[in-house]
Order: C-alpha cells, then structure tokens, then sequence
C-alpha cells in the first residue's frame, strides 16, 4: 500500500516537473520567435522626420490629390492651393512614421499583390488596385513610396486561420525598394481616413468653441422670419425656441449640429470663379457664441446643376456687446483666405441645418 502511495506521488511530481518544463519551453520557443519577427521586420518601414515632407501625392486610379507646403502650409494643388487640412496630414505621417508590420508576406508576386491589392496599377479591370502614397522632400526625393491595400480582419466567416495563428484587425502595405521590388507585410494600423478623393483634404471652415454657442437660426430667402431659432444666455445650458408653438428644443439635435460643424463637414472647394452660373443665396444658418463672434453659411445653387448645393462664409461680431482681441481673432480665421471660395456640401448636412431641433411630439 506504501508503495503505490510512493509511487503515485512520484509520478505527480514527475508530471509537474514535465509540464513546468513544458511551459517554460514553450515560452522561450514563442520570445525566440518574436525576436525573429522583430529583427525581420525592423527595416520594412523606411525612416524619416515628418518635418522633411514636402510633398505627398496620393493616387488611385484617374484620382489624384497632391499635397503641398507653400510657406510652411499644407495646401492642396488640385485646388488652386486652398488650405488643406493640417492636423488631418499631420496625423497621416505620424500614423507611417509608427506604424508596426506584424508579419511580413512572402512571396511578393504579382498574384499575391492584386489578392492583397498592394499593386498601384492593375492591368486587369476587375482587379481593384491599393491607394498609392509618394512623400517627398523638399528636394523632390522619395523618402517613402507605399501602396496601401485590403483590410484584414479576423473572425471572419470564411476565415480558416488557427486561432492560435490569428493577427490582429490591420491592413495590408507595400513599400516599393529601391532596386524596384517591394515588400509586403501587414500592419495593425487600419488608415480609415485617407482617401485619395481631394475634399477630403481641405480644411473646413470651422466653429471653433461651439460649445458656446448662444443663438443658432436658420433662414430662407426672402422670408422676413427665421424657419427656427433658439436661444440661451451664456450661463444656461438649455436652449428655448423663439417664436409661437412653445417648442422644446432637442439636446440630441443641438449636439450633433455642434458635431457636425466642429468636425470635417464639406465635400469639395473651390474658387467662386469656377462657378460662373452661381445663383444668390437662398438661406442662411447662423451660429453666435458667447464670445460675441457670430459665424453664418450662405446656401447657393448653380443654375447648370441645382442638384448642387454650394456654401459661401461669413463672420461679424455681436454689436453693442464689448468684445475682445480672441474674437475678433476667430472671426478673422473663419473667413481668412474664404472670402471667394465656394464650399460644397452634402443634401445631408444641408437638411440637418435646416430641419428645426425640436422634440417630437410622442405619438399616442
């Protein structure tokens, strides 16, 4: 009895000790292989300061937007150098700058590159190519030539990767060599927001400090009064509608206004001049702060095209109050270098403006 008592405990030990020896070999199998991937991928993404960027043209297909520092400013050259939007490239060359591969995809061969549409040009129409970006220097050199392709995204039904091989949500990028070959790998950077369509490139007209707004209107010419507006002083933080009805307004509705003029809410820009059947204004949206800085869109059609919704800006400050130097610098950049340029907007936004924020009544 002593013996199989002995003998049981042994063999628990001898158990342990073999699974501890299990573990600890698995563990220096996985940091060794790691430290290969590490030391493999440590030169796939090209270094450089996003301060060298000059230039970053981004193409796909007939679509090309080229990016450009004219004076220390990012503008955009397809649009007769308008503004483009600083922190929005900023935020792009930063995100290549530190993007990650995770593992790096061989054979690089054509057949791989269309299925992972890392290739810039497809000879095959059905083949839909990756969006191209070249950054260069101010001396026209390349300091990065990529092409990013497919998303790729786990737990997909058609997915037959082990679990255990799985990688992370990413997208898939090439990086053309200087010997003309490229390198293929996958990054866990999505890059959502780069698109090579140009308005999504230019800078926006903003509402700086919205969340200050005291009165917001919107009109249609040549009414006398307003569709809707609401109104507030500058210490409540609920709005109240002006005129008959006893209207409750809607916080939802004010807050995504508020979010939709913070945030990037044009289409496309251009100067007044390329559109030379443009019609008078035929409403208005404006929006005061408690600042005393009071920031209007003006709504167009083109006669060619009345699908077209087009916006013209303009800023003034709230008269009889006392307002200081920080608005008047706000109301000078809301229209600084806007004064004949036409924004275009989508039927969207416009219907969001014009739609008054009130509560709807619940139905019985």
């Amino acid at each position: 009895m002593k013996c199989s008592k002995r003998f049981f405990w042994y063999t628990l030990i001898l158990v342990i000790a073999c699974m501890a020896a299990g573990i600890a070999l698995l563990k220096r199998f996985q940091k060794l292989r790691m430290s290969r991937v590490s030391v493999r991928t440590a030169d796939v993404v090209p270094k450089f300061n996003p301060q060298e960027a000059e230039e970053i043209q981004i193409s796909w297909r007939v679509l090309t937007t080229t990016l450009r520092k004219k004076n220390g400013t990012w503008v955009v050259a397809e649009r007769a150098d308008l503004p483009a939007d600083a922190s929005k490239v900023a935020s792009f060359l930063d995100s290549v700058r530190t993007m990650r591969p995770l593992k790096i995809i061989t054979p690089a061969d054509r057949a791989t590159m269309s299925r992972l549409r890392v290739s810039a040009v497809e000879t095959d129409p059905k083949i839909v190519p990756g969006i191209r970006f070249v950054i260069r220097n101010g001396k026209s050199e390349s300091l990065m030539d990529l092409v990013m392709g497919r998303g790729h995204f786990v737990n997909l039904p058609d997915d037959t990767t082990p679990r255990d091989q799985r990688v992370p949500d990413g997208r898939y990028l090439s990086i053309a060599k200087k010997d003309g070959s490229s390198v293929v790998f996958l990054t866990p950077s999505v890059f959502e927001d780069f698109h090579p369509v140009t308005g999504t490139w230019l800078q926006s007209p903003v509402f700086r400090n919205i969340a200050y707004t005291i009165r917001m209107e919107f009109r249609q010419m040549p009414q006398k009064n307003p569709v809707w507006m609401i109104f507030r002083s500058a210490k409540s933080p609920n709005f109240t509608a002006f005129g008959p009805g006893n209207h409750q307004v809607s916080r939802q509705a004010v807050l995504t206004i508020c979010r939709v003029l913070s945030r990037h809410y044009i289409a496309d820009a251009r100067p007044r001049s390329f559109y030379r059947d443009l019609e008078p204004s035929f409403a208005s949206f404006t929006a005061e702060d408690s600042s005393g800085v009071i920031r209007t869109l003006r709504f167009h059609r083109v006669k060619s095209d009345p699908r077209k919704l087009l916006v013209t800006v303009e800023a003034s400050l709230a008269k009889g109050r006392n307002v200081g130097k920080d608005a008047q610098k706000a109301a000078e950049e809301f229209t600084a270098g806007r004064e004949n340029i036409c924004y275009e907007i989508s039927a969207q936004v416009f219907d969001l403006l014009k739609k008054p924020p009130f509560e709807q009544p619940k139905k019985r």
